[in-house]
């Protein structure tokens, strides 16, 4: 399941839902998971970090800084692309990656897989607000879509936990950056 919720994977699936297409999903691929981890094979390589999970801080600072820079083209690329809404993603995106990098600096560990889940769980969250509540109860499409992200959510909460890659705190830390910058680009967008 860990491997299976590489962030890299779900920021694939927020840009597939707000922008269908083989370019979006090329370009997605290529720039939040193919690139991301052959960067960090290449750092296993050289020495620089022992495993794919990069577990501790320091380990994953030159990685950040390289998603950084990858997030930050594709960010640009899908706006002057996109034009509408769903050029929102790919900043959300690059926010997450970068409140990621500060706290890391700091030597705090937070779950970039949950903040990533946390991140496209509130997402969802103001289209129960606009379609109400009850969309909810009478909707079975609505009822998976949020009962899928949930389940989703869970596993890779439990998993992160019990392969010992983080504590609870770097997993609800993770969950929080991915919920905050969430909500406060939608808060800048609506503004």
């Amino acid at each position: 399941m860990s491997y299976l919720s590489y962030p890299g994977f779900i920021a694939v699936l927020g840009i597939l839902h707000f922008a269908p297409g083989y370019l979006s999903l090329t370009l997605s691929l290529l720039g939040y998971a193919i690139l991301p981890l052959l960067f960090a094979r290449f750092m296993i390589h050289t020495g620089r970090v022992d495993s794919l999970e990069m577990k501790t801080a320091p380990e994953r600072n030159l990685a950040y800084r390289v998603s950084l820079v990858l997030d930050l083209a594709l960010a640009l690329y899908f706006q002057w692309h996109w034009q509408s809404e769903a050029a929102q993603w790919p900043w959300v995106i690059f926010g997450v990656i970068l409140l990621l990098t500060l706290v890391n600096q700091f030597g705090y560990k937070a779950s970039m897989h949950t903040a990533a889940c946390g991140g496209l769980l509130a997402f969802f969250l103001p289209k129960l607000n606009h379609f109400g509540a009850e969309a909810l109860v009478t909707s079975p499409p609505m009822q998976l879509y949020l009962g899928s992200l949930t389940l989703l959510f869970t596993l890779v909460y439990l998993s992160r936990y019990r392969l010992g890659a983080h504590s609870h705190g770097e997993l609800l830390g993770g969950t929080a950056i991915g919920l905050f910058v969430t909500f406060a680009f939608q808060l800048l967008w609506n503004l």
